[in-house]
């Protein structure tokens, strides 16, 4: 059985900590799951960097910060506002790999694109 994310340590650490806090994170998860659906469009050779990929870091890093996953037993002290930049973190990694259409169509058109894909260019060989 999955794990859900509410109730991987961290973030049940965070409700227990802070319940505001918490609940932000689970609205910035829900703002960023809409965000990293349109990764795999604009990188679809990379490995998928969905707001499920972000879950993963949350998971490992609860495994990381509490012993045997329990959220009342952090290996280090951790307050409410730490807690809640790691998953704010974890979920806002990739959120740089988003890019909306205009702005590819313009980077693609640019004489800078074009000069290192083609030229003497590092992407020449990419």
């Amino acid at each position: 059985m999955t794990l859900r994310i509410t109730e991987t340590a961290l973030l049940a650490y965070l409700k227990n900590r802070n319940a505001l806090y918490y609940g932000k994170i689970l609205e910035l998860r829900e703002v960023v799951e809409g965000w990293l659906a349109y990764v795999p469009q604009t990188f679809p050779h990379y490995t998928r960097h969905t707001v499920q990929h972000s879950d993963e870091l949350v998971r490992q890093g609860s495994q990381l910060l509490f012993a045997d996953g329990d959220p009342a037993k952090p290996v280090l002290a951790l307050s409410a506002v730490e807690a809640y930049i790691l998953a704010a973190a974890a979920y806002l990694h990739d959120a740089g790999m988003v890019s909306p259409d205009k702005e590819k169509a313009e980077i693609l058109a640019s004489e800078a694109w074009q000069e290192w894909t083609t030229g003497g260019g590092a992407g020449r060989n990419a």
